[in-house]
């Protein structure tokens, strides 16, 4: 009886001009890539890791094993009937 115009308000035809556009082109221009590999080797050089440090740390590990020793004094010592 009546045409069926829903359709075509239901689905509208997208901005075809948009994709072809060269956006994605000027968005990322290739000249910065240039520039990276030039600073990339100056922070490497910039700080430099102290070999002297390293031993200092491997020193510190001897102290904590002399703790053994508390654990032992404690099972010496029986729980008092108080507790109980």
């Amino acid at each position: 009886p009546y045409p069926h115009p829903h359709p075509v308000y239901h689905s509208p035809p997208p901005p075809p001009h948009k994709k072809p556009y060269p956006h994605p082109v000027y968005h990322s221009p290739p000249p910065p890539v240039h520039t990276y590999p030039a600073h990339a080797p100056h922070p490497a050089y910039h700080s430099p890791p102290p070999p002297h440090k390293k031993p200092y740390k491997y020193h510190s590990p001897p102290p904590p094993v002399h703790s053994a020793p508390p654990p032992h004094y404690y099972y010496k010592s029986p729980p008092p009937p108080h507790h109980y």
